[in-house]
């Protein structure tokens, strides 16, 4: 009984009062397989990882092989590795990620979390390789070619990105899911922007805000982008200031036009966008990451 209200704790969130509780079990019997892994789980939702990973860790030692414990392991080390890369201790959060696909091998969340990592880190060829791994799995070719894609542009090699894009949009299929469609076709935009392709561009952007009754902010992000490479700041301007009416914390929304004052040379303004962007930032860091 007292097991199940412990998990009750957890379960409705309320994690705080869950870790005392399990304090309190650990403390009549640390070999408690249940109440260590729950303990761990506890401490992984506030965040206390490296503490979480000592808790299963003593919980694997009791249980070798437990499924469960291995898998809440998996997601201990994915935020912990999150973790380090905001403050760019990038080594240490590599680290983290391989040991995940020792006992998970080519695990897609962590593959994608160690591809960010290396595109965050400007390593853009283990970027590369890393996007190549997820798309031996078919079901993943698109994901893995839009961040091959994002790679090459990062790298400075555009012509090569829209090469990969236009194979990631001719890739895409009846059963492909809208949002990866969508983020598919995002990227082939955005690519041929990269390459000055502003005419071809404009075309796709209207065939988006024709074939969608309602005006999305990823495909206003992507008419603010055009405008900006092509120094039309007034309507880029604009359309940031769509995005953030219907999301004032919109990172996206918040940046862009703070890149797009700044280009226009609108200091006052530029500032007053730059201190709400700055407190946005403040704020996800507090959040739940991946």
């Amino acid at each position: 009984m007292k097991l199940n209200y412990a998990e009750s704790l957890l379960w409705s969130k309320n994690y705080k009062d869950a870790k005392v509780y399990y304090e309190k079990l650990l403390q009549e019997n640390d070999k408690s397989f249940a109440a260590l892994l729950g303990y761990a789980n506890t401490l992984s939702n506030l965040k206390e990882y490296e503490n979480a990973l000592i808790n299963v860790d003593k919980a694997l030692a009791v249980s070798p092989g437990n499924n469960n414990a291995l898998v809440s392991k998996k997601y201990m080390r994915l935020g912990l590795s999150s973790a380090k890369v905001k403050t760019q201790e990038y080594k240490k959060a590599e680290a983290l990620l391989k040991e995940n696909l020792v006992t998970f091998k080519n695990d897609k969340e962590t593959l994608l979390n160690l591809a960010n990592l290396y595109l965050i880190s400007n390593q853009t060829d283990k970027a590369k390789e890393t996007y190549e791994i997820i798309g031996e799995n078919p079901a993943d070719l698109l994901t893995s070619l839009n961040g091959i894609a994002l790679s090459y542009h990062l790298a400075e090699d555009d012509k090569t990105a829209l090469k990969i894009s236009e194979k990631s949009l001719n890739s895409i299929k009846e059963n492909t899911s809208k949002t990866l469609k969508n983020q598919t076709i995002e990227r082939y935009i955005q690519a041929l922007i990269w390459n000055k392709k502003y005419s071809a561009a404009e075309n796709e952007i209207q065939k988006l805000l024709e074939n969608n009754s309602t005006l999305e902010n990823w495909i206003l992000s992507l008419r603010a982008t055009l405008n900006i490479y092509k120094s039309d700041f007034k309507k880029s301007i604009a359309d940031y200031n769509s995005i953030l009416q219907k999301d004032s914390a919109s990172f996206d929304g918040n940046l862009g036009k703070a890149n797009a004052l700044k280009a226009s040379d609108i200091t006052k303004r530029l500032i007053k966008v730059q201190k709400t962007l700055l407190r946005f930032m403040m704020i996800k860091k507090m959040q739940k990451t991946l």
